[in-house]
């Protein structure tokens, strides 16, 4: 309890976090003559509430969040799955749509004016720009790029008009509570949770996406501070027995000598 507690209260500045708590319950009990007794407490469980955070206004153009259910989809460094709430952003240098870990996010590519059937990176970069200039590019991209709650990616043209460069997808669960942390605000699929489910933003169910926006912590600071608490007080009265205990055994031995 106190490493959930913890860890919970670690992370009230980590965007996108979810607190955990624990889940207790008895241990099997032993039969003595027809009667059952109790032989303490195990925990049965860490659960994740996967409630939504706060949503607060960022500056960066490129910070999002998801309001609603469901998670963004990323391409882990060895071309895995993964899945966060998460949407601190930015472009690499080749102009690719990027975690702060590095991690590129995936989603629908526009070709010709046609969404791709298959996830990939989310590439904004002109492919007439020259690698020397593909800072200041990038650059001018950020502030030129807009993002929209159905998750579509247009870029203002000189000329006033919007070209559609892509479309981010969102990921739902069956049981996203089952989803495995693995460091980075980012999960991994587990056979709790269930296969992903992708859908467009903002559509039968799925969350929509607000730009300039960061998902706050979930974590609770005046709960886990009672649960610390909590854990403390049951751990000094599991003390008192203890030594309740020990005292009677000291007494039983300093009977049996007499």
């Amino acid at each position: 309890m106190l490493e959930v507690a913890a860890d919970n209260l670690a992370n009230l500045q980590t965007p996108g976090f979810q607190q955990s708590q624990v889940v207790l319950a008895t241990r099997p009990a032993t039969g003595l003559s027809g009667l059952q007794v109790g032989t303490g407490v195990q925990v049965a469980a860490i659960t994740r509430d996967t409630s939504q955070g706060a949503l607060v206004p960022a500056a960066n153009p490129l910070q999002l969040a998801v309001e609603g259910d469901g998670y963004l989809v990323l391409e882990g460094s060895q071309g895995e799955r993964l899945y966060t709430r998460d949407g601190t952003f930015h472009l690499n240098a080749d102009g690719e749509l990027v975690t702060s870990a590095g991690q590129r996010v995936l989603g629908w590519r526009s070709e010709q004016g046609l969404f791709q059937g298959e996830l990939v990176p989310l590439f904004m970069l002109p492919t007439h720009t020259q690698h020397g200039s593909a800072t200041r590019a990038t650059e001018s991209l950020t502030t030129r790029l807009q993002i929209g709650t159905d998750g579509r990616l247009q870029l203002r043209l000189p000329d006033g008009s919007t070209q559609t460069i892509g479309q981010l997808r969102i990921a739902q669960f069956t049981n996203p509570a089952g989803l495995r942390a693995i460091g980075r605000n980012t999960f991994a699929v587990t056979a709790a949770s269930g296969p992903p489910h992708m859908g467009n933003p903002g559509r039968d169910g799925w969350g929509t996406i607000r730009a300039q926006a960061t998902e706050a912590s979930n974590s609770d600071v005046g709960a886990n501070l009672i649960n610390m608490s909590r854990a403390e007080f049951l751990f000094r009265a599991n003390l008192h027995v203890l030594d309740v205990a020990d005292q009677l055994w000291q007494e039983l031995l300093e009977m049996r000598r007499s």
